[in-house]
């Protein structure tokens, strides 16, 4: 149960570190200083690097782990009268699929905010 939870979780609550994370670390930097002084890309500065790497390897570990889950249980026999064992395997098997769901939209999301890194301007001018 626990690495189906953390297969559900991991990726989606890595993304939204990030977020926080850098929302705070900008928030930070564009106040406390001169906007123009600066870098204009947050993809130059090593610390968003950092963050975002290391938040994307533990998404990539629970897209790994939930992948995982799903072709350990995918092959669970379907039929009309369950028995609570095979009850279990269904929940399971649903667990299973809506982490690795979960886990690549996340990553898609990633991606999206990573490329903001290198296209968006760090402060507003």
């Amino acid at each position: 149960m626990k690495a189906l939870t953390i297969g559900i979780l991991a990726a989606p609550l890595a993304w939204t570190a990030q977020e926080l994370v850098s929302y705070g670390f900008v928030s930070r930097l564009c106040g406390d200083t001169n906007a123009a002084a600066v870098q204009h890309f947050a993809g130059a500065s090593p610390m968003f690097l950092l963050i975002s790497a290391i938040t994307l390897v533990i998404a990539l570990a629970g897209t790994w782990l939930g992948w995982n889950n799903w072709r350990r249980v995918r092959d669970v026999r379907r039929e009309s009268n369950l028995e609570p064992r095979e009850i279990h395997a269904e929940r399971t098997r649903f667990m299973a699929r809506v982490g690795l769901i979960c886990n690549v939209v996340a990553l898609c999301a990633f991606a999206f905010t990573i490329s903001t890194l290198f296209v968006a301007p760090l402060c507003p001018a």
